[in-house]
């Protein structure tokens, strides 16, 4: 089944698709990137009863530094993008900071087990009965270059635009349409 479709329009398909990729693509980088603001992912069970802020959290909520999280009957993971993560226990409340390089906080109720990424400094204190301790951490080991997980989404996404672009112009590549300057 041949296409066919004239050398203007195929032109402007073939920009406009270009357009969308480059939005697309930026887009997704800036929005990957997000600038200086490390964002925490909450994963908890469907049926938990897990809070952030006061707020119920739903498994895959996202936040941002500055946040406290309470556990009721079951256990939340708390994912921090490069920075590791963190494993709250049931009934344990933390209130929780993060930055480029550093996981602090207080733990007022429960446990809570810190795992960081290398150079990434953890400074939560467990206040029980009065006192403060520092809570070790359990370090990650980051050996795999995780650096690149989201660049294949723009780089999947202009492959199929250029694929798009390759089967149209193949599909019209023998129009008999296109007249002779002189007959």
């Amino acid at each position: 089944m041949k296409i066919k479709m004239s050398a203007n329009r195929l032109r402007s398909i073939l920009a406009l698709c270009l357009m969308l990729t480059v939005l697309v693509g930026s887009s997704s980088v800036a929005l990957a990137k997000g600038g200086n603001s490390f964002a925490g992912e909450i994963v908890v069970n469907d049926n938990s009863d897990v809070t952030l802020n006061g707020e119920r959290a739903l498994n895959g909520r996202t936040f941002f530094s500055s946040g406290v999280i309470t556990t009721k009957d079951s256990a939340a993971t708390i994912k921090l993008e490069k920075l590791g993560y963190i494993n709250l226990s049931p009934n344990s409340t933390l209130s929780l900071n993060f930055s480029e390089k550093n996981i602090s906080g207080e733990l007022t109720a429960g446990n809570v087990q810190v795992f960081n990424n290398d150079g990434v400094a953890v400074n939560i204190t467990k206040i029980e009965n009065g006192k403060s301790t520092a809570v070790p951490s359990a370090r990650q080991n980051d050996d795999d270059d995780d650096d690149d997980d989201g660049a294949w989404v723009p780089i999947a996404i202009f492959a199929g635009v250029v694929g798009t672009a390759v089967i149209l112009v193949l599909a019209n590549r023998g129009d008999d349409d296109v007249a002779s300057p002189t007959r």
